[in-house]
């Protein structure tokens, strides 16, 4: 069976942690994770993120919030020059 690219398994991530994977996927999945450290990594953290997601009550956000994440994330992801 060959070995799933890093690339590959992060694009099925959503897939697998919603259970909308085939049986082989999820396989594969977990043969890859056994083997790449840093995709386990990244699952780890992937994980602890949806699963404080999931805790938050959106009705308690202020009503800029997604305004303001926004701008945050264009600051973090854009680099300046």
């Amino acid at each position: 069976m060959p070995m799933r690219k890093c690339k590959t398994v992060m694009e099925e991530l959503d897939r697998i942690q919603d259970g909308d994977a085939t049986r082989m996927e999820r396989i594969r999945f977990a043969m890859h994770l056994a083997m790449c450290e840093h995709c386990a990594r990244y699952v780890r953290q992937y994980e602890a993120v949806r699963n404080a997601l999931g805790q938050v009550d959106k009705d308690l956000l202020p009503d800029d919030f997604e305004e303001v994440m926004g701008q945050i994330l264009d600051k973090v992801l854009k680099p300046e020059p």
